[in-house]
Protein backbone atom coordinates (compact mmCIF):
# COMPACT_ATOMS: atom_id res chain seq x y z
CA UNK A 1 0.00 0.00 0.00
CA UNK A 2 1.28 3.52 -0.56
CA UNK A 3 2.56 5.60 1.93
CA UNK A 4 2.61 3.33 4.77
CA UNK A 5 -0.10 1.43 6.13
CA UNK A 6 -2.67 3.60 5.32
CA UNK A 7 -5.14 2.69 2.25
CA UNK A 8 -5.79 5.76 -0.06
CA UNK A 9 -8.55 6.39 -1.92
CA UNK A 10 -9.06 9.29 -4.90
CA UNK A 11 -12.74 10.94 -4.60
CA UNK A 12 -13.84 13.38 -6.49
CA UNK A 13 -15.66 16.10 -4.27
CA UNK A 14 -19.24 17.98 -5.50
CA UNK A 15 -20.54 21.25 -4.89
CA UNK A 16 -18.02 23.60 -6.79
CA UNK A 17 -14.65 21.88 -6.62
CA UNK A 18 -12.94 20.51 -10.32
CA UNK A 19 -10.11 18.36 -8.58
CA UNK A 20 -9.64 14.71 -7.11
CA UNK A 21 -8.14 14.50 -3.56
CA UNK A 22 -6.89 11.91 -1.83
CA UNK A 23 -8.46 10.20 1.12
CA UNK A 24 -7.53 7.79 3.61
CA UNK A 25 -9.95 4.72 4.13
CA UNK A 26 -10.84 3.27 7.61
CA UNK A 27 -10.86 -0.55 8.14
CA UNK A 28 -14.67 -0.08 8.42
CA UNK A 29 -15.27 1.06 5.09
CA UNK A 30 -12.97 -1.22 3.40
CA UNK A 31 -15.47 -4.46 2.41
CA UNK A 32 -18.33 -2.01 1.46
CA UNK A 33 -16.58 1.10 -0.50
CA UNK A 34 -16.49 0.89 -4.46
CA UNK A 35 -15.84 3.16 -7.34
CA UNK A 36 -19.09 5.05 -7.42
CA UNK A 37 -19.73 4.98 -4.04
CA UNK A 38 -21.14 8.31 -2.84
CA UNK A 39 -18.91 9.20 0.53
CA UNK A 40 -18.97 12.52 2.92
CA UNK A 41 -15.57 13.70 3.00
CA UNK A 42 -13.82 16.86 4.73
CA UNK A 43 -12.88 19.55 2.65
CA UNK A 44 -11.58 22.57 4.71
CA UNK A 45 -13.64 23.57 7.72
CA UNK A 46 -16.63 21.73 5.83
CA UNK A 47 -17.71 18.29 4.76
CA UNK A 48 -19.05 17.32 1.67
CA UNK A 49 -20.25 14.75 -0.38
CA UNK A 50 -17.91 13.32 -2.84
CA UNK A 51 -17.72 10.12 -5.49
CA UNK A 52 -15.11 7.66 -5.01
CA UNK A 53 -13.04 8.28 -8.55
CA UNK A 54 -10.44 4.95 -7.43
CA UNK A 55 -9.56 3.06 -4.83
CA UNK A 56 -5.51 2.40 -5.34
CA UNK A 57 -4.28 6.37 -4.98
CA UNK A 58 -0.93 6.73 -6.43
CA UNK A 59 0.06 9.98 -5.27
CA UNK A 60 2.79 11.08 -3.15
CA UNK A 61 1.73 13.25 0.00
CA UNK A 62 2.73 13.58 3.57
CA UNK A 63 0.52 11.53 5.60
CA UNK A 64 -0.29 13.99 7.75
CA UNK A 65 -1.91 15.91 5.52
CA UNK A 66 -4.32 12.60 4.52
CA UNK A 67 -7.86 12.83 5.87
CA UNK A 68 -10.08 10.07 6.37
CA UNK A 69 -13.64 9.86 4.47
CA UNK A 70 -16.38 10.30 7.08
CA UNK A 71 -19.00 8.06 6.11
CA UNK A 72 -20.15 6.06 3.10
CA UNK A 73 -23.69 7.45 2.81
CA UNK A 74 -25.06 4.61 0.65
CA UNK A 75 -24.39 0.66 0.43
CA UNK A 76 -24.50 0.86 -3.05
CA UNK A 77 -22.36 2.63 -5.73
CA UNK A 78 -24.60 5.92 -6.88
CA UNK A 79 -22.74 5.35 -10.45
CA UNK A 80 -21.01 2.78 -11.82
CA UNK A 81 -17.68 2.94 -13.37
CA UNK A 82 -19.27 3.63 -16.62
CA UNK A 83 -20.99 6.14 -15.65
CA UNK A 84 -18.20 7.52 -14.13
CA UNK A 85 -15.71 7.31 -17.25
CA UNK A 86 -19.23 8.87 -19.23
CA UNK A 87 -18.85 11.67 -16.66
CA UNK A 88 -14.94 12.41 -17.60
CA UNK A 89 -15.90 12.12 -20.96
CA UNK A 90 -18.88 14.88 -21.08
CA UNK A 91 -16.61 17.16 -19.21
CA UNK A 92 -13.96 16.77 -21.67
CA UNK A 93 -15.73 17.18 -24.83
CA UNK A 94 -18.48 20.06 -23.45
CA UNK A 95 -15.33 22.18 -21.44
CA UNK A 96 -17.57 21.56 -17.84
CA UNK A 97 -16.84 20.47 -14.56
CA UNK A 98 -16.88 16.74 -13.88
CA UNK A 99 -18.44 17.55 -10.58
CA UNK A 100 -21.26 19.30 -12.54
CA UNK A 101 -21.30 16.26 -14.57
CA UNK A 102 -21.49 13.91 -11.59
CA UNK A 103 -24.63 16.22 -9.76
CA UNK A 104 -26.59 15.99 -12.91
CA UNK A 105 -26.26 11.82 -12.92
CA UNK A 106 -27.37 11.97 -9.53
CA UNK A 107 -30.84 12.27 -8.61
CA UNK A 108 -30.89 15.25 -6.22
CA UNK A 109 -32.87 12.86 -3.04
CA UNK A 110 -29.27 11.00 -2.91
CA UNK A 111 -27.40 13.88 -3.01
CA UNK A 112 -29.23 15.51 -0.49
CA UNK A 113 -28.99 12.70 1.82
CA UNK A 114 -32.61 11.09 1.91
CA UNK A 115 -31.78 7.40 2.93
CA UNK A 116 -33.01 4.47 1.31
CA UNK A 117 -36.76 3.50 1.80
CA UNK A 118 -37.64 0.66 4.10
CA UNK A 119 -40.86 -1.09 4.35
CA UNK A 120 -42.07 -3.37 7.50
CA UNK A 121 -43.82 -6.25 5.92
CA UNK A 122 -46.21 -8.94 7.85
CA UNK A 123 -47.39 -12.19 7.75
CA UNK A 124 -49.08 -15.10 9.75
CA UNK A 125 -46.81 -17.94 11.40
CA UNK A 126 -48.01 -20.91 12.30
CA UNK A 127 -51.79 -20.84 13.96
CA UNK A 128 -52.54 -22.30 17.38
CA UNK A 129 -56.14 -22.05 17.24
CA UNK A 130 -56.39 -19.59 19.62
CA UNK A 131 -58.21 -17.39 17.74
CA UNK A 132 -61.97 -18.56 18.79
CA UNK A 133 -61.14 -17.02 22.39
CA UNK A 134 -59.27 -14.31 20.98
CA UNK A 135 -62.47 -13.11 19.10
CA UNK A 136 -63.94 -12.19 22.51
CA UNK A 137 -61.02 -10.96 23.67
CA UNK A 138 -59.74 -8.54 21.14
CA UNK A 139 -62.08 -8.30 18.26
CA UNK A 140 -59.37 -6.06 15.96
CA UNK A 141 -56.69 -8.54 16.74
CA UNK A 142 -58.81 -11.24 15.36
CA UNK A 143 -59.89 -9.41 12.23
CA UNK A 144 -56.55 -8.80 11.38
CA UNK A 145 -55.31 -12.63 12.04
CA UNK A 146 -58.44 -13.52 9.76
CA UNK A 147 -57.02 -11.36 7.25
CA UNK A 148 -53.97 -12.74 6.92
CA UNK A 149 -55.18 -15.84 6.85
CA UNK A 150 -56.91 -15.17 3.65
CA UNK A 151 -53.40 -14.48 2.16
CA UNK A 152 -50.32 -16.75 1.19
CA UNK A 153 -47.21 -13.88 1.00
CA UNK A 154 -46.54 -10.98 3.62
CA UNK A 155 -48.15 -7.77 3.17
CA UNK A 156 -46.67 -4.10 4.00
CA UNK A 157 -48.22 -2.77 7.62
CA UNK A 158 -48.81 0.20 6.04
CA UNK A 159 -51.54 -1.54 3.95
CA UNK A 160 -52.64 -3.89 6.26
CA UNK A 161 -53.80 -1.24 8.77
CA UNK A 162 -55.65 0.75 5.40
CA UNK A 163 -57.48 -2.54 4.42
CA UNK A 164 -58.41 -3.74 8.07
CA UNK A 165 -59.24 -0.01 9.44
CA UNK A 166 -57.18 -0.91 12.38
CA UNK A 167 -54.48 0.75 14.29
CA UNK A 168 -51.19 0.23 14.73
CA UNK A 169 -52.01 -0.45 18.66
CA UNK A 170 -54.16 -3.60 17.16
CA UNK A 171 -51.08 -5.41 15.84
Amino acid sequence: MPNGHKNLITVQPLGGFDQLLTYSLNEEFFSIIRIGSLVKIPLGKRKVLGIVWSLNSTEIIDEKQIRSIHEVVHQQPVLTEEMTKLAKWISKYYCCSIDSCLEAMIPAAIRDGVKTKTRRLISLSKRKGEEDDLVNRSPAQASIIDYLSKRNSPIPVSQLLKETRRSASSL
